[in-house]
């Protein structure tokens, strides 16, 4: 004998449909739920990351010396025959051992990079450059932290 089958009233797009809609939504609210965990992790690792690298620049200026440590003879225009420049930085606060950057720039092209390490919880630091009459012409100082991020620029002149 033979049995008719019986045919769903449901069309067999409409259940595909709807066993996709649900795969769809099951991944939805998968991902969603994953990415509420992960969000917040990844926040708070950039937000420490940026706490703790880069010391905190308080104050820097360009002298012609230091005394007991200090700058002296703060300017932006130098003489040669003065014999010397310095890049005086004091950070405050430190949260860790690290290092920082005096980058010396002669028209744009770097002539000396000086690598200066940092303590806890302040600490300040100098790099200096002895003048010659070839060092005539605009300068600049990128004071940079360990990631190269420019904390200040200094511009200033050398003079015959």
């Amino acid at each position: 004998m033979y049995t008719p089958v019986k045919m769903s009233s449901t069309p067999w797009f409409s259940v595909l449909l709807m066993k996709h809609t649900t795969t769809r939504s099951a991944l939805f609210l998968f991902f969603a739920v994953l990415l509420s965990f992960q969000v917040p992790v990844i926040a708070k690792q950039e937000l420490s990351r940026d706490k703790t690298v880069s010391p905190t620049l308080k104050k820097s200026v360009m002298s012609e010396g230091l005394r007991d440590g200090l700058p002296v003879d703060q300017t932006i225009v130098f003489d040669v025959s003065k014999g010397s420049a310095y890049c005086w930085s004091n950070f405050d606060p430190v949260t860790k051992d690290g290092f920082i950057y005096h980058k010396w720039y002669r028209n744009g092209e770097l002539i000396y990079d000086q690598k200066l390490v940092v303590h806890p919880p302040r600490w300040a630091a100098y790099s200096h450059l002895r003048l010659r009459k070839a060092d005539v012409g605009p300068w600049r100082v990128d004071i940079t932290d360990e990631s190269g991020d420019i904390l200040k620029t200094h511009r200033f002149s050398i003079m015959e």
